[in-house]
């Protein structure tokens, strides 16, 4: 390479930025097919799909495919989430997602109807029980469940819970202002949280607004009786019981609701699968065993047989719950006793359980690389470009598999100009 660069006469020195592009998307390439010859032998997966804006407003969306990898020589199972690309969506309607991701399955290969899972972050256009995003692809594969990403869920309860009480809403705009007050400022952070001065500023706030120090000071039960004011009503003026009525229950019941609601889908896939827990296996009686075999069954028929109640009733005999705790475990339970082919209906379920996504933080991951490979400077980079060079990046431990030679005969065969004519 030194003497290629370095040598006068020589013209060819392959900086160039198309012979770049070309390299890249190459081994780009080359990384993206050892990805999917892992997802075609793992059977199923799960799509987990989210979207950003990078430094020229252009709407990225971020593609990841989680499944499950069985090495039956070490006897052992590995999780992935592989990052497949950035692609660039220019109309946001779920008939346009819907087109994206059909179209960036059947390019790779892959077939739509062994996805059995698809995530994301709960935007309107995907979630839309009627024609969204999610009930497209289910109209296509009926068994491809839809999750929203668990801990975003629990985030949009907790906003939910403020917003529902203007009392609690402006006590944590009060909070946001002072904290960016202060955070906005190095000075004043030091002012109001260096040593010492946190309490001397909360004496000269108490004593400018009244407030006494002395927080064990007992208060009046009731409020002031005004004329003809109803006793039954004076009640409401205690200032416990105001707070607990008007501000504390109200927050409380929407937490509950928001709870119940954003989480059904999940809880019905628990449901579905709580029979293969060790524990509820173990101790369920043998007839709700069967039902809820029953009931898999016809749910995912076209992967599991009618054979499953049989090894759920054997291999319940043989597991010991206090080794064997969760799903992954009976997993590996199997595969190292190798049970793979008696238990095999089995050992089927649960590799669609582990397939089943359960956040979208590999997706929004991949958007700190975006930022960092299209930056300010380097804002008139192509698409291609972009997403070869963040897929090298960001599944570096499968581009350090990739056949330098191989590469490199890929790359002559492109360049070749000679013509055969036999």
């Amino acid at each position: 390479m030194s003497k290629l660069l370095n040598d006068e006469k020589n013209k060819n020195k392959y900086l160039s930025w198309k012979i770049q592009n070309e390299l890249i998307d190459i081994m780009a390439s080359s990384t993206r097919n050892l990805i999917c010859e892992d997802i075609k032998r793992s059977q199923w997966f799960s799509i987990i799909m989210d979207s950003t804006l990078d430094i020229t407003k252009t709407d990225q969306v971020s593609i990841v495919i989680r499944y499950v990898i069985l090495d039956y020589e070490t006897r052992n199972l590995t999780i992935e989430e592989s990052f497949l690309g950035f692609f660039c969506i220019q109309e946001h309607g779920a008939k346009n997602y819907e087109q994206l991701i059909t179209n960036v399955i059947l390019e790779l290969g892959l077939d739509i109807n062994m996805c059995r899972g698809q995530g994301d972050d709960g935007a309107a256009v995907i979630k839309g029980f009627y024609s969204g995003l999610r009930k497209r692809i289910k109209d296509k594969v009926p068994t491809a469940s839809y999750i929203h990403y668990c801990a975003h869920n629990l985030n949009l309860v907790i906003s939910d819970a403020v917003k529902s009480n203007q009392k609690v809403q402006f006590f944590f705009d009060t909070v946001q202002a002072v904290f960016n007050f202060f955070s906005s400022s190095a000075p004043r952070w030091t002012l109001a949280f260096g040593e010492g001065n946190a309490s001397k500023i909360k004496q000269t706030v108490l004593k400018k607004w009244g407030i006494s120090k002395d927080y064990h000071e007992v208060h009046s039960k009731f409020a002031i009786r005004y004329f003809d004011e109803v006793d039954g009503d004076r009640i409401l003026n205690v200032t416990t019981e105001n707070f607990k009525i008007r501000v504390f229950l109200p927050v409380i019941d929407t937490v509950i609701f928001q709870l119940s609601n954003r989480f059904n889908a999940l809880k019905e896939i628990t449901e579905n699968f709580d029979f293969l827990q060790p524990i509820t296996l173990v101790n369920l009686s043998e007839d709700d065993l069967i039902k809820a075999s029953y009931d898999f069954d016809q749910l995912y028929k076209n992967d599991i047989t009618s054979d499953l109640t049989r090894q759920l009733l054997s291999v319940r005999e043989l597991i010991n719950i206090s080794e064997v705790k969760n799903i992954e475990q009976l997993t590996l339970y199997i595969l190292k006793h190798d049970y793979s082919t008696s238990y095999c209906d089995i050992l089927s379920a649960t590799l669609i359980y582990l397939t089943l996504p359960v956040k979208v933080a590999s997706a929004e991951r991949s958007f700190f690389k975006l930022k960092l490979i299209k930056n300010y400077l380097r804002n008139s980079m192509n698409q291609d470009r972009l997403s070869n060079i963040a897929i090298l990046n960001i599944e570096k431990n499968k581009t350090q598999n990739l056949d330098i030679n191989k590469i490199i005969d890929n790359f002559a065969n492109i360049k070749v100009r000679k013509v055969n004519f036999s």
